[in-house]
């Protein structure tokens, strides 16, 4: 379904983006993420708790002062398997190579 309703062309795209933007290129982020846990624990088991970092891989077709917006794969005209970090969630990006 995102992958019909937003359709994003990074290589048409690429000069309304910021200066530092990484569109166009396939990224490596890693960022903070929440956890759940539905066990009961007391204040002293959870006060040391803290965001799961993970890392994900994908084109980035959106870099922006919101975030970057990954996807997973890329036909050459559409995306699909969208994912989008949310810019104070990033810790780190690193470029792993440029799209076609």
């Amino acid at each position: 379904l995102w992958g019909i309703l937003f359709r994003v062309d990074c290589r048409a795209g690429d000069s309304t983006m910021s200066k530092r933007s990484r569109v166009g290129k396939i990224l490596e982020v890693t960022w903070e993420d929440a956890w759940h846990s539905s066990e009961y624990a007391d204040f002293e088991k959870i006060k040391g708790a803290t965001p799961l970092i993970l890392k994900s891989c994908g084109y980035c077709i959106r870099d922006d002062k919101s975030g970057i917006t990954l996807a997973t794969d890329d036909n050459g005209s559409d995306y699909r398997h969208l994912s989008h970090r949310p810019a104070s969630m990033i810790r780190k990006v690193r470029i792993l190579g440029q799209s076609k």
